[in-house]
C-alpha cells in the first residue's frame, strides 16, 4: 500500500514536475512568440511607411513633371527623407530582413534621387516657364529674326521663317523626330531665300548669322530633349520611370515579406495556444496579455486608415493645386497659341473658300470664319450692286450688327474713296465714315476688295466697345498683326469670289441654250439620274414629255431661219409659262424639247400634256404686214419605271410616241405602247 502510494507520489510529482516543464516551455515559447510578432507588427508599420513615403514621392515627381514647379523638388526631398529614416528604423528590426536586402533598397532610392535630380536640370536647361532656358533662347532669337525682317520689310522671308516656327512648335508639342526633319527643310529653304534674295550684303550676312545663332539654338533644344526622352521609356526621363518601378518593386517585397513572417508568428502563436489550453490556468494570463496586444494592433490599424484619408485629402489638394498652376501657365502661353491658332485657321479660311462653289458658300464661309477670328468683334461684308451705285450688306457677324446701314454709296466710305485701307481710331485720329446707321466710339478698319484692278466690295471691322475703351495701350485695335490679318482675309475672299463667279457663267454657259435660254441636252443627262435616284427612293414614277413643233420646216423655208428662230423663243416662253419650277425643261436640238415631270400620276401627266398642246393652238404668230401662221405641237409620252428602268430607254420611247403622234396626224398626244416598236 505504502508502495503504491508513494509510486502515485512519484508519477504526480513526475506529472507536476513535466507540467510545470511543459508549462515554463510553453511560456517561453509563447514569450518569444509574442515578442516576434511585435517585432514583426513594427516592421510592417514602418514597411507601410516606407511604402507611403514612395507614394508622395511619385507624386511630387509627377507634379513636377506636369507644372514644372521647382516647389514639388522640394516636397520630393522631403519625401525622400521620410523613405530613409522609414528605412532605417526597420533595419532596426534585423531579424526580419537582412542588412543586404536593407542596403540593396537603400541603393535604389538614393538612384532614383540622382536620376530625379539629373531630370530636374535637364528640364531646368530645357527651361520651366515660357521664357527660360534653351527654349527662351530659342524664341528670343527666332523673335529678333522677325523684328529685323519685319523691319525690312521681307515679308516672305517672314512667311517661311513662320513656317520653320511652326516645325519648332510641332517638335516642343509632340516630340517626334519627322518634325526635326521638317525644321531642317525649311530652314534650308529660308537659308537658301536670304542667299538669293536683294538684300544688301551687309545686312544679308547678319540676317544669315542670326539664322545659323537661330538653327544652333534649335539643335541644342533637341539635343537636350533627347536626353531627357522624346518617348516613354527614353533617356532620363525612361531612366527615371525604370528606378522609379524598381523601388516599387522593391518596396513590394519589402511588404510581402514583412506579411509572410508576421503571418507565420501569429500562425505559431496559435498553435501554441492551442496545446497550452489545458494549462488554462497558466495559458490565461498570456492570452489575456495577447487580446489587449490585438487591440493596441487594431489601434494601429485604424490610426493607419485615419492617415490614408489624410494622404487622400493631401492628393486631392495637389491635384486642385496643379489644376490651379496648369490654368496659370496656359493662360501665360495664350497669346502665342492664339496666333498659331489664327495662321491655321487662316489657311483652313483660304482652303474652303477655293472649294466654294457659290457666292452663298463663299459668305456663309466668312461669316463662320470670322467670328471664329474675331470672337469679341462686330463686322460686315459689302458688295457692289449690278450697276456699281450701291453697296449692299451681304454677310454680318457679332452682337452689334445694327450698327451697320443695309447700303450705302460708295462715297460714304473714305477707303473707297482713297481706295485702300483705312483705320480710325477711338480718338478720332482719321476721317470718319458714313456708312453706320449711328455712332461708333471705338476704333474701325475699312478694307476695299479687288477682282483683279475692279472694286468689288468693302470689308469692314468695328473693335469690341468693352476691349477697346479698357485698352490704354491701344493694342488691341492698332496692332499690326491684327490690321495684317484683316486685310489678308479681305484678299482671299476677293480672289475666291472672282474664282466662283468665273465658275458660275462658265457653267451656266455650259448648261444653257443661247438662243432659247432653256437648259441644253448637257444639262438633262445631269440632272436626270438625280430625278431618277429620288424617285426610286421613293417609290415614284417619272414621265418623259417630248415636244416637237409641227411643220417647223415651213417657217425656215418660208421666212428664213431668223423667223425660225423667232419661233422657237415663244415655243420656250410658252414651255416656261406652263411648266412647273421643280420639272425638268430643256431643248433637245432642233425643234425638239423635253419636259421631264416628277411626283405625277399617269393620269395627271396627260392631262398637264393636253393642256400644253391646246396652250400652243392659241398663239398667233404675226410675220410682216399682214400674214398671220398658226402653232401646234405633237407630243409623245413614256414613263419611268413602267415602260422602262432604264432612263435613256425612257427618252426613246418618249421619242417613238412623238412620232406616232407626228405619223397620226399631228397636234395631238400620244402616249407610248408596245405595238409603236413594231413599226
Amino acid at each position: 500500500m505504502m508502495k503504491l502510494c508513494m509510486k502515485n507520489i512519484d508519477r504526480n510529482v513526475i506529472l507536476v514536475v513535466f507540467a510545470s516543464v511543459m508549462a515554463a516551455a510553453l511560456l517561453v515559447s509563447l514569450f518569444l512568440a509574442v515578442y516576434q510578432n511585435a517585432s514583426y507588427a513594427k516592421a510592417q508599420f514602418y514597411s507601410s511607411q516606407i511604402s507611403n513615403a514612395a507614394v508622395r514621392c511619385q507624386a511630387h515627381q509627377d507634379s513636377f513633371v506636369h507644372t514644372k514647379d521647382i516647389a514639388n523638388v522640394a516636397g520630393f526631398l522631403h519625401s525622400y527623407d521620410d523613405l530613409i529614416h522609414n528605412l532605417e528604423l526597420l533595419a532596426g528590426e534585423s531579424d526580419v530582413l537582412s542588412e543586404s536586402e536593407i542596403m540593396l533598397t537603400q541603393v535604389k532610392v538614393r538612384d532614383y534621387r540622382d536620376l530625379f535630380l539629373a531630370y530636374k536640370e535637364k528640364q531646368m536647361v530645357i527651361g520651366l516657364a515660357e521664357g527660360f532656358g534653351e527654349q527662351g533662347v530659342l524664341n528670343r532669337t527666332a523673335l529678333s529674326m522677325e523684328k529685323t525682317l519685319g523691319n525690312a520689310g521681307e515679308y516672305r522671308l517672314l512667311s517661311m521663317l513662320a513656317t520653320c516656327r511652326r516645325s519648332e512648335n510641332k517638335f516642343v508639342q509632340h516630340k517626334t523626330l519627322t518634325a526635326v526633319g521638317i525644321f531642317k527643310k525649311d530652314y534650308t529653304a529660308l537659308v537658301e531665300a536670304v542667299k538669293e534674295s536683294d538684300l544688301n550684303p551687309q545686312f544679308k550676312g547678319e540676317v544669315l548669322a542670326q539664322l545659323d545663332h537661330y538653327q544652333g539654338n534649335f539643335y541644342i533644344l533637341v539635343k537636350h530633349m533627347k536626353e531627357v526622352g522624346l518617348r516613354f521609356g527614353e533617356g532620363v526621363s525612361g531612366n527615371l520611370q525604370k528606378a522609379l518601378l524598381a523601388i516599387n518593386k522593391q518596396v513590394t517585397f519589402i511588404q510581402d515579406t514583412v506579411l509572410t513572417r508576421l503571418g507565420k508568428t501569429t500562425q505559431t502563436i496559435y498553435w501554441v495556444l492551442c496545446i497550452s489550453s489545458v494549462l488554462i490556468l497558466m495559458v490565461l494570463f498570456l492570452g489575456v496579455r495577447l487580446i489587449r496586444y490585438n487591440l493596441r494592433l487594431v489601434s494601429e490599424v485604424h490610426k493607419r486608415q485615419v492617415v490614408e484619408e489624410e494622404l487622400a485629402k493631401v492628393n486631392t489638394n495637389l491635384e486642385r493645386t496643379v489644376q490651379n498652376r496648369t490654368q496659370k501657365i496656359a493662360s501665360q502661353i495664350k497669346d502665342q497659341e492664339r496666333i498659331n491658332k489664327e495662321i491655321l485657321t487662316l489657311n483652313e479660311f483660304s482652303d474652303y473658300l477655293q472649294r466654294c462653289n457659290s457666292t452663298v458658300e463663299a459668305l456663309h464661309i466668312i461669316r463662320d470664319y470670322a467670328k471664329r477670328l474675331f470672337p469679341q468683334d462686330v463686322g460686315a461684308l459689302y458688295l457692289f450692286d449690278d450697276d456699281g451705285s450701291l453697296l449692299n450688306k451681304e454677310a454680318s457677324w457679332g452682337d452689334r450688327d445694327e450698327i451697320f446701314k443695309d447700303s450705302f454709296p460708295p462715297d460714304e466710305c473714305w477707303g473707297l474713296r482713297m481706295d485702300k485701307f483705312h483705320y480710325v481710331s477711338r480718338d478720332a485720329q482719321g476721317l470718319n465714315c458714313d456708312h453706320f446707321s449711328r455712332e461708333v466710339s471705338t476704333c474701325y478698319i475699312c478694307v476695299p476688295m479687288h477682282n483683279q484692278e475692279q472694286l468689288i466690295g468693302l470689308m469692314i471691322l468695328v473693335c469690341n466697345q468693352k476691349a477697346c475703351l479698357a485698352d490704354e495701350t491701344k493694342k488691341i485695335c492698332t496692332g499690326k498683326e491684327r490690321q495684317r490679318l484683316v486685310v489678308t482675309i479681305a484678299e482671299h475672299f476677293s480672289l475666291a469670289l472672282s474664282n466662283i463667279q468665273l465658275r458660275e457663267n462658265l457653267r451656266e454657259q455650259s448648261v444653257r441654250d443661247p438662243l432659247t435660254g432653256l437648259h441644253n441636252r448637257r444639262y438633262m443627262l445631269e440632272s436626270i439620274h438625280r430625278e431618277v435616284s429620288r424617285a426610286t427612293r421613293r417609290n415614284e414614277s417619272l414621265a418623259a414629255v417630248m415636244i416637237d413643233i409641227d411643220f417647223f420646216k415651213r417657217f425656215n423655208d418660208t421666212y428664213g431661219h431668223e423667223v425660225g428662230d423667232e419661233v422657237l423663243k415663244r415655243v420656250a416662253e410658252v414651255l416656261l409659262s406652263q411648266v412647273r419650277d421643280e420639272d425638268i425643261l430643256c431643248r433637245m436640238g432642233g425643234e425638239e424639247f423635253l419636259v421631264v415631270m416628277t411626283s405625277v400620276s399617269r393620269d395627271v401627266v396627260i392631262k398637264r400634256a393636253e393642256a400644253l398642246r391646246e396652250s400652243f393652238e392659241s398663239v398667233d404668230l404675226h410675220f410682216g404686214s399682214s400674214r398671220r401662221e398658226s402653232l401646234t405641237v405633237s407630243i409623245g409620252i413614256s414613263f419611268y419605271p413602267d415602260n422602262s428602268r432604264d432612263i435613256t430607254t425612257v427618252i426613246d420611247l418618249a421619242d417613238k410616241a412623238l412620232y406616232s403622234a407626228k405619223n397620226t396626224g399631228r397636234n395631238k398626244v400620244a402616249v407610248f405602247s408596245e405595238y409603236m416598236l413594231e413599226g
